[in-house]
Parts: C-alpha cells; sequence; structure tokens
C-alpha cells in the first residue's frame, strides 16, 4: 500500500508545503532573468524539498506508531 493511501495529518501536510515552497524557490532560483540565477542555490534548495517529503512519508506512516509506543511504554512506568 502507498503511504498516501489515507489522509495526510496536519504535520505530514506542513511537511509537504514546505518542500513545495523549497522546489518553487529554486525554481525561481534557476530562472533569474537579472543574472543572479544560482544552479548550485537551486540544487541546495531542491534537496531540502527531497528532505522534507522524505520526512512527510516517514511522519505519516511510522511517527505515530512509534509515538504510541513510547507513551503506552510512559503509561505502564506511571501505573
Amino acid at each position: 500500500p502507498s503511504p498516501f493511501d489515507s489522509k495526510l495529518d496536519a504535520k505530514a501536510c506542513g511537511l509537504i508545503s514546505a518542500a513545495l515552497r523549497h522546489l518553487r524557490d529554486a525554481d525561481t532560483l534557476l530562472g533569474a532573468a537579472d543574472g543572479r540565477n544560482s544552479p548550485e542555490g537551486a540544487y541546495y534548495l531542491a534537496g531540502y524539498a527531497v528532505e522534507l517529503a522524505g520526512k512527510a512519508t516517514l511522519a505519516q506512516r511510522w511517527l505515530d506508531q512509534a509515538i504510541g509506543h513510547v507513551d503506552a511504554a510512559l503509561h505502564e512506568l506511571g501505573s
């Protein structure tokens, strides 16, 4: 199953939104007509976009489960 089969939670949506902003900024850096284009900067920002998209996928699929296990362990220690 795809990690995007279910609705994205707020954290995953925020990460995807940030990834898309970085891609738009990278595209702007590549296409700057005023002579201030920066392929190196665009590459750098695009790398952040990939990283954030990966984090969104992980957050959606595993983060809630991992936190759930930690919460259960803390609950057992407290009782």
